[in-house]
Parts: C-alpha cells; structure tokens; sequence
C-alpha cells in the first residue's frame, strides 16, 4: 500500500469523525462563565463548602496536545499509586498503545525480553533501541546495548512519567522514534513531607518505601529510597529491586534556580526458562547504576530554560549457563534549551544536545576467565531549532503552523538533518492537529561489540547507516459535554534501513541496512466524569502492521480503561482491565521467528481506606490490592505463564 493511501486513510477516519461532532460546543462547556456581580446594596450570601476531593483518570492523564502537532500522554503519581503498580512496565501498560514483555513478577530480566516496553510495534528491537527512556529529560540506558533496562526506572521516585509516541527528532533526537520520560518527585510547597509505605502479598512479594521532603526559604530537598522482593510465581523466577534518589535545590534568585539530583538502583532478576525447559539456577540478571544530573534553569515573562549536566555510570553481569558477561557503560553530557516568546502568540525553541554513549563489554567463561573484550565511545552532537506561531483568538478560531529541525553530528557515522512540522486548529471545545517528523536511531556500540569480538569482521560496522522513520500524525479531540471528553489519532510509521541481523552461509554473520517497517493504526480515548467522586477512562488501539506482517509485539488490537470510585470520603476504589490480541514475538534482529502468544484480558483493582482523615496532620491508610481478578492464563512470550491472581496488602502513612 503507498504511503499517499495510508494517508488518504487516517484523513478519511478523522474527517468523518470531525462530522460526527457536529457543531463545536461554546467554550463555556468546560469552565462556567461568571456569575452577574450582585448589585452593591444587596447582601452576598457565601456558602461555605467543605473539602472537596475530585478523582483524577484512573489509568492515564487526559492527552495533551502540543504547540507543534504532537500529543503527550501521562501517568502521574497518583495513577501508578492507584493502579498498584510496582515496576515501570506495570506503570505504563494501561496507555492506548503501549505493550509490555516479561518473565517475573518482580524484576526486569534486561538481557533478553524479560522486561521491555513497546509504543506501537516500536522498540522491539534487541540489542538496539528505536525508542527512549529518559529521566528528568536526560536519556538514561545501557551505554553499550542501547536498549532500556526497566529496574534503572523505579517508579517509586517518579512525579510522573511522559509517554510520546510519535517522532519527534528536534526534540529527542538520537532513538526518536518515541519515548517514555520518568519526572523525578521533588518539594515544592513550605514545609516539610514524610511518608512510609509498606506491603505484602501473593509469591512472598514485599514492598516498602520511604520518602522525606522540605522546602524553607530558597532551599528544597527530597530524599527517596524504595527496596521490593518476590520469590516468584515459578522457580527460578525470584526478582529484587532497590533504588535510592536525592535532590537539593537552590533558588538563586527570582529568575534563576539549580539542582542537583543523584539516582541509584541495584537490582536482579532470575530467567525461569520455558515450561518444561527449565534454566539453570545460576542464570541471572543483575544491574546497577548512578544518574548524576545538574539542573540551571530559568524563568521569565519573555521565556524559560534549562542547562542539564548528566553522568550515567552503571554495570551489567549476565550469568549464564555457559559463563558470564559484564558490560560497562559511562555515558555523559549536556542538555541545553531555551524557549523565548518573542511577541504575542510566537515561540522560538534553540537549544544544543552533546552525548557521549559507550562503555566495554567483557566475556568470560566459567572458570572466570576474560576470553573477549571490547570497549567504545560515540559522540553525538545536535543543536536543534523550533518556531511556532499563534494565529486568531484562542476562545475562537486559532491556528498555530509549527516547523523545526535538528542537525546530527556523529563521531562515526555520517551525519543527519532530523526534520519535523505541525499544526494545530482549534474552535472552542474541538481541536485539530497534523504533523510529520523524520526520526532516526544511530547504530549503538553493540554493532562494534558483535562485529569485533563475535563475528570476527573488523570495521565493517561503519558502513551501516542510522535506522529512519517517516512519521504521519492526524488528530481530534472534542469534548461532547463538560463531562465528557474523547480523542482520536490516526497514524502512520514508514521505516527504512532498519538494521538485521543476517547469518547468511558462508559465515560470517553481520548487521546490514536490509530491513523496513510500515505500520498504521487509529488510536481513540474517552475521558469520563460524570460527578466529582466517579472517574472513568476507555481507549483503544488499531494496529496494521503492514511490513514486515509479523512485527514483533505489535497487537492488531487493544484495548485498556479503568474506574475511579470514592464511595466515601475515606474510601476508594479503582478498578482497571486490558486486553490485548494475539502477537508474534519474532525479534527482526535475530534470524527465526520465536512464536505468537494468545490474546488475554486482564483485571486489576484496589480498596483503599483512610484510618486517619485527609486532611489531618498525619494521614493514615491501608490498602488491599489483587492483580489478575479472573485468574486469566496468559503470557508475554510463549511457555513463560505469567502469574495468577495475586493479592498485595499495605499501609502507607504521611506526616
């Protein structure tokens, strides 16, 4: 299929439903207008109400659209405490299109497809990565292998967690086919914050946080530390997570402030094996790492920006049945943007990125000794530049045209212009946006690993070139009535030069610049909230993977929502399901396809209730959470069940 029909597709799709809405509703369907002043010599009644506590979406935030055409999904805090989830792949699986692969029910088995998360059909690369994961907007993955580890993302620390799942190369630059962003928590009221939870449940899974926060004068502080264990649903599927943060933060003065945050995680995680085909006891996952990010920001009425210094330093040991292996990345570099508001409705967004990604690779066998070894360092360097324009009334017609690029200079291979453009129309409660971006993914220092110490072929890693997508992006969003609010996106993915591994004979095998990818698909959420203690949430996923068919972790179909209900001011409940369809587990990067896994549905809830008030000094609340309500039997790669139902009791205690 040509990429003008796909096209023709998506603006087929939207157009029809633009119809379907009829008439834009008055802007006045989300905020009441005011009330007429009473007269001066009428008295005025106050009523006073007491507190008043609104439910946020139980699954994800409403979808926000930007100034240039692209749209950001998020799960605060407050959902990944709801949801019950314990680990970043169980944060962010409820989000239309995101789809998730694992072995255990504590800890991320890094080395293989044990803990990985996937934004529509992209990021199923291994090794390799088409797709980021930052903190704190500095990326944060293995230097050598490029693709995320999950347990380097404790969600336990998060204010929330940024989901973009289009292109956006001005702005993310290396891996920008999308990205997950982890926002650290951090104080920002007077006065001080404490807060202890703990739980336990189903597997001799057991949780337990602490968290201690102050702000007094220009100073703020927070302090986080988080440490969780299972056995595991299966032998040898046992799991560990630790991880620790601290931040300190100075206002230098009205317009300028600076940070400094430290993040640290040691964790590991056992592979079980398929059923019947066990592992070895000795085969296990084990990470750490530090993120060290210094922040100088600034804010006034003309524009805001950052300077962010980072250093990630972290250490992999792989033990297998026939040895072990260790890598090594340090990984470090700058961040600098800068948004200046020009005149009345114009943005302008400068800023330059320089990363350095890289780290060694060492083998052993199983007496310990070094049989290979490779160490390497890419530079990357991309200043980038964004303009966008306000044209109208914003509580009428408006229109805002978007355009930027970002230009890519690698150390070893050529270099790249990453181009993206946009717009956004807008009346009332009914808003249109369009946008392309061009994305690209470098090769990372795994090209060099594998062709140097496996394969035996030298440099013939530096004729491969950078993977790139071509991204469509068509959207509306309308709300129906003051409670209700929906969104749908059609979108399209053309990619080429996508990197495979080929083992053609004679040997050797190598990577070659061979593979391509189209994929397109309509997205649609529904934001529900009928009264202040009711809160609902519906989306869905249409996935046509159109080359190659079998595109690994990309359901055709799927579908996620969830219910907020606080029957009492003391009680809650949340409720949330998925379903997800049938999907092949073929890597592209590795010959031989691994299989295809049946559709689940899946259900989740928790009880909340506060022993303690919430609006007292110190709050007080217990909790009982079951994961997997109906039992269902299902798994992210075949012969690898993932648990059963599965029950998690708790408190958590803030002063």
């Amino acid at each position: 299929m040509s990429r003008s029909a796909c096209l023709s597709r998506v603006v087929f799709v939207v157009g029809l439903l633009w119809s379907l809405t009829g008439a834009p509703v008055p802007a006045a369907a989300e905020e009441a207008p005011p009330a007429p002043a009473a007269p001066a010599d009428e008295p005025v009644e106050v009523i006073e109400l007491g507190e008043v506590r609104v439910l946020a979406s139980p699954v994800v935030e409403p979808t926000v659209t930007t100034r240039y055409g692209t749209q950001v999904s998020s799960v605060t805090a407050e959902q990944i405490e709801a949801l019950g989830a314990e680990d970043f792949a169980s944060a962010v699986r409820r989000v239309p299109g995101v789809t998730i692969s694992r072995f255990n029910r504590v800890g991320s088995f890094g080395g293989r497809e044990g803990g990985a998360v996937f934004i529509r059909g992209m990021g199923g690369a291994r090794p390799g990565a088409e797709i980021q994961t930052l903190v704190d907007g500095v990326p944060k993955t293995v230097g050598v292998w490029t693709h995320p580890l999950l347990d380097t993302l404790p969600v336990d620390l998060a204010e929330r967690i940024d989901i973009r799942k289009s292109a956006e190369p001005v702005f993310l630059g290396n891996a920008s086919f999308a990205a997950f962003d982890l926002i650290p928590r951090r104080r920002t009221l007077p006065g001080f914050e404490t807060r202890l939870r703990a739980g336990y449940g189903t597997h001799s899974t057991w949780t337990q946080s602490f968290e201690h926060g102050g702000k007094v004068d220009r100073w703020d502080y927070f302090l986080a530390q988080s440490f969780k264990r299972s056995r595991g649903h299966r032998p040898h599927s046992a799991g560990q997570m630790q991880s620790y943060m601290a931040r300190l933060g100075y206002e230098l003065s009205d317009v300028w402030d600076a940070s400094l945050m430290v993040m640290g995680t040691d964790s590991w995680a056992e592979d079980p094996g398929p059923v019947g085909e066990p592992t070895p006891e000795r085969e296990r996952f084990n990470v750490d790492d530090f993120l060290y990010v210094f922040t100088l920001a600034n804010r006034t009425e003309e524009g805001e920006g950052e300077v962010k210094l980072y250093w990630h330093d972290g250490s992999i040991n792989w033990r297998e049945e026939d040895g072990d292996s260790d890598t090594e990345w340090d990984n470090y570099g700058m961040r600098a943007s800068q948004t200046i508001w020009p005149w009345e409705g114009g943005e302008l967004v400068v800023g330059a990125d320089l990363d350095y990604i890289g780290g060694e690779f060492i083998n052993r066998d199983l007496s310990g000794a070094r049989l290979d070894d490779t160490k390497k360092t890419f530079r990357l360097f991309g200043p980038h530049l964004a303009f966008s324009q306000t044209f109208g009334d914003p509580d009428d017609w408006h229109v805002t045209p978007s355009a930027g690029t970002r230009w890519t200079h690698h150390n070893e291979f050529r270099n790249l212009w990453g181009p993206q453009a946009g717009v956004v129309v807008g009346r009332g409660e009914t808003e249109l946006h369009a946008s392309y971006a061009r994305g690209f993914n470098y090769p990372g220092v795994y090209a060099v690993v594998q062709s140097e110490m496996f394969w035996n072929t030298g440099d013939a890693w530096r004729e491969l070139k950078p993977e790139t997508v071509d991204h469509f992006q068509l959207g509306l969003g309308h709300r129906f009535a003051p409670w209700l609010k929906g969104n749908i996106v059609g979108f399209i993915n053309d990619g080429q030069d996508r990197l495979v591994f080929v083992a053609p004979p004679p040997p050797p095998p190598a990577f070659q610049n061979i593979g391509e990818f189209k994929t397109e698909g309509v997205e649609v959420s529904f934001d529900i909230t009928p009264a202040a203690d009711w809160n609902a949430f519906l989306g869905a996923t249409w996935l046509t993977t159109i080359e190659p068919r079998e595109l690994p972790y990309a359901p055709r179909r799927s579908f996620t929502g969830g219910v907020s209900w606080m029957p009492h001011p003391r009680w809650r409940v949340n409720v949330d399901g998925q379903y997800v369809s049938d999907v092949f587990t073929l890597n592209p990067r590795f010959p031989g396809p691994e299989g295809e896994v049946d559709s689940y549905w899946l259900f989740n809830g928790k009880v909340s209730y506060d022993v303690l008030p919430a609006d007292g000094n110190v709050q007080a609340t217990v909790y009982a959470a079951v994961e997997n309500i109906f039992d269902e039997t299902y798994e992210h790669r075949p012969a690898y069940p993932m648990p059963g139902r599965s029950l998690m009791a708790g408190f958590d205690v803030r002063f």
